[in-house]
């Protein structure tokens, strides 16, 4: 039994490592022929479309982006392939051209709702385009009009473009659809708090927590996800009493937040705890907190900042204070 698996075995390693000769050997072949146009009509399509899948399963991105061009030397009209190679050119940070192949493959095929998904995404989170960004998810919304995501992405463009009360409106929307959206609740309370009201900001926090806490005991929430929306919701909530000057109440929500302990966003909150110890003119706290963060990230660069100019500025109170107790005395 054991001899019949074990020629199997080899059997097997045999035959993946003639196929991946095979396949070693033909790709030298293209490459030293340079994709000569004279042997292009030769070139199997379906071979390229391989070579670029596993291009770019091995991050070899430069070397997909050739054979997907290659590939639609043969076949300029495959939006499938203007697809791929700018899925491809995003991954490789070349966003204008990854924009331009979504915008060809939806002259040929507009009706690819994902192909105008993945050009939203790309204005949306790389370029900075929040107009052609919104543009994009409204024509996506029409067609699904219920689209949550897409509902929420809309928003989170309108308040990153600084548009609060349009974000605020589609966030209602949202709350309309699902009332107990906890991420919702969150985002309006953080387009709330950049507009400046800080008592609604403070309340949508409030009720997310309510939220949260009502699922967790009803369907047993999973205790990590319980944790990641408490540390965030917490962590707004902080940033909320902050602007509006309760530098107390900040200082007990981002305590909060690091006793639960969520790997990664640690320093985060350490720094926001820092400036409202620091902004309370508790200097000795915030050195401490900022100390924190460096042993957490050394290279830090803004908690290095941070941490020089509040032990200046409490170097200049002590020696203020110092002077005017000399003065006094001397009267």
């Amino acid at each position: 039994m054991k001899i019949g698996i074990i020629f199997v075995v080899i059997i097997g390693i045999g035959v993946v490592s003639f196929i991946m000769f095979k396949i070693k050997n033909h790709s030298k072949k293209l490459q030293e022929s340079k994709f000569n146009h004279t042997i292009l009509p030769r070139i199997n399509l379906e071979l390229l479309k391989l070579y670029s899948v596993l291009y770019e399963y091995n991050g070899d991105f430069d070397r997909a982006i050739t054979d997907y061009t290659e590939a639609l030397k043969i076949k300029p009209e495959d939006y499938e392939l203007l697809k791929l190679r700018g899925v491809i050119y995003e991954c490789n940070g070349d966003f204008d051209r990854a924009i331009t192949d979504y915008t060809e493959a939806l002259k040929i095929k507009p009706e690819d709702y994902d192909v105008l998904y993945l050009r939203g995404r790309v204005y949306d989170d790389h370029k900075g385009d929040f107009d052609q960004a919104i543009a994009d998810y409204t024509e996506l919304l029409r067609r699904s009009p219920d689209n949550t995501e897409i509902l929420k992405l809309r928003s989170d463009a309108y308040c990153k473009k600084g548009d609060f009360d349009r974000a605020i409106v589609y966030y209602n929307e949202l709350l309309r659809i699902n009332t107990h959206d906890v991420n919702a609740l969150e985002l309006r309370s953080n387009a709330y708090r950049n507009k400046g009201d800080f008592d609604r900001a403070i309340a949508d926090c409030n009720e997310a927590l309510k939220i949260i806490i009502d699922i967790k005991i009803e369907s047993n929430l999973n205790r990590l996800l319980y944790d990641l929306y408490r540390n965030s919701i917490l962590e707004h909530r902080g940033r909320a009493y902050a602007d509006k000057g309760d530098f107390d109440q900040a200082i007990i929500d981002y305590t909060e937040a690091l006793k639960i302990g969520i790997e990664g966003g640690k320093g985060k909150i350490l720094k926001l705890r820092s400036n409202a110890y620091y902004l309370k003119g508790n200097y000795n706290q915030a050195i401490k907190d900022l100390k924190a963060v460096l042993k957490i990230d050394p290279y830090d660069v803004e908690a290095e900042k941070s941490l020089k100019e509040i032990r200046q500025k409490k170097g200049w109170k002590m020696g203020k204070l110092i002077w005017n107790i000399k003065i006094g005395g001397s009267k």
